[in-house]
């Protein structure tokens, strides 16, 4: 699900144009009837305001099967469809911290730019893989991954396939 701040739907409809199904909803005073899910700005329209688009993915707390362990180190590894020359910011927060940065992917992917030396191959389809190593954060018992990017008016496509995490458990002291 998403939660998507500042639309404020009065009423859904689906009409269908061309075989194709499409989603619509209308707001309280305006008299316009909106397209969701379609253009690149902030009310689901083509018109451009400069009003970026926060993508936001917040994962739940992870205490990766061992809740009453504290854990250090490990890495994040990230899998996301390149769309474009756009970054998502990849952040952590332990035991309900405050976000630290591990850093940044960069969805461009490998693909020719133009103009390119001919013949060249274009890919299917690029799988952006990055890694982001936990050691900085120091131990932890859960830890929340946030995903974001925000670009004004970006047309493209973000879609985050994998988010995975990998630590240790400390070493049991015995007294």
């Amino acid at each position: 699900f998403m939660i998507i701040k500042g639309w404020a739907p009065r009423c859904w409809a689906k009409y269908k144009v061309s075989g194709d199904q499409r989603l619509y909803y209308g707001k309280d005073g305006d008299g316009v009837v909106y397209r969701a899910w379609y253009g690149y700005t902030d009310e689901g329209t083509t018109t451009t305001n400069g009003t970026a688009i926060n993508y936001q993915e917040e994962g739940r707390k992870e205490d990766l099967g061992q809740p009453l362990l504290k854990k250090t180190g490990g890495l994040v590894k990230i899998k996301a469809f390149s769309s474009w020359d756009y970054n998502l910011t990849v952040s952590a927060s332990i035991d309900d911290q405050a976000y630290t940065s591990l850093g940044t992917i960069n969805l461009a992917g490998n693909a020719p730019t133009l103009p390119a030396t001919l013949p060249f191959t274009l890919a299917d389809t690029n799988i952006i893989e990055e890694q982001f190593h936990l050691g900085s954060l120091g131990e932890f018992y859960q830890i929340r991954i946030k995903i974001q990017h925000n670009a004004t008016n970006g047309s493209d496509d973000i879609a985050v396939y994998e988010r995975s995490i990998i630590s240790y458990p400390m070493e049991l002291q015995s007294e």
